[in-house]
């Protein structure tokens, strides 16, 4: 006759007299989870029917699922790898696994989150953190947001793109002077100049040579801008004060 001998457990895991629950409120994740209004979270969702796939969790379950998602920065068949074989996040989503018990569905946290983002209200959602966390807070009549700085209209400067600055800005001196005196002005060579520093721009590799040309290019054309051209032969009258 064989003898089977069965080992029980003296405390229930979620008692509070249970060692591993102890252990567990000591760890960073204990910690994190009693200051987390978890449980009013969860009542914004609507209950479980069961019908369906398996869920695994409870709502309190899936909402501590998301958060680890973010805590951890796991990808999510990481995390479900993590979970199957770690009992302090079971214990952080609030289930302890059987030995026999293993997570298979890979897809499982795409589920959840497309299952919160349904039924979650989100006013409802930032109310409860804010009524939770407001005896913490300080300064609630400042508001801290993230920003997001760019840098725009930062370049490298070059010797081209020094001088097709030189160009742009004496040519917008020209058009507001020849404006002002009522002359004429000749746009055909500036805004050929401006195709061919568009297509230079577009050029992954510029040789010596190219460098060199497109640099006596913007010098003539600089220096037609700036009078050694048509400005010298404007008509100017003597006795007027208008340039």
């Amino acid at each position: 006759m064989q003898n089977f001998s069965e080992q029980g457990e003296l405390f229930e895991q979620y008692s509070t007299f249970s060692p591993k629950l102890y252990i567990f409120k000591q760890t960073e994740l204990g910690r994190l989870r009693s200051v987390l209004p978890i449980r009013q979270l969860a009542s914004l969702l609507p209950a479980q029917n069961g019908a369906g796939r398996r869920s695994w969790f409870d709502n309190e379950g899936q909402i501590s699922l998301l958060l680890l998602s973010h805590f951890l920065r796991l990808d999510d068949p990481t995390l479900l790898k993590r979970i199957n074989s770690d009992w302090e996040l079971q214990m952080f989503c609030g289930r302890q696994f059987q030995l026999n018990e293993r997570i298979k569905d890979m897809s499982l946290l795409t589920y959840i989150r497309k299952r919160i983002s349904q039924h979650m209200n989100l006013e409802g959602f930032q109310q409860i953190l804010l009524n939770h966390w407001q005896p913490c807070m300080e300064n609630t009549q400042a508001v801290v947001m993230d920003a997001v700085v760019y840098e725009v209209g930062v370049k490298s400067p070059t010797r081209v793109k020094l001088l097709w600055d030189a160009c742009q800005w004496a040519y917008e001196l020209q058009v507001l002077l020849c404006g002002s005196l009522k002359i004429a002005r000749s746009r055909k060579r500036f805004l050929d100049q401006k195709r061919k520093q568009m297509v230079y721009q577009k050029l992954k590799k510029r040789s010596h040579k190219r460098n060199k040309a497109r640099r006596k290019q913007l010098i003539y054309l600089l220096e037609k801008l700036c009078g050694r051209g048509r400005v010298e032969s404007w008509p100017v009258n003597a006795n007027s004060t208008k340039f």
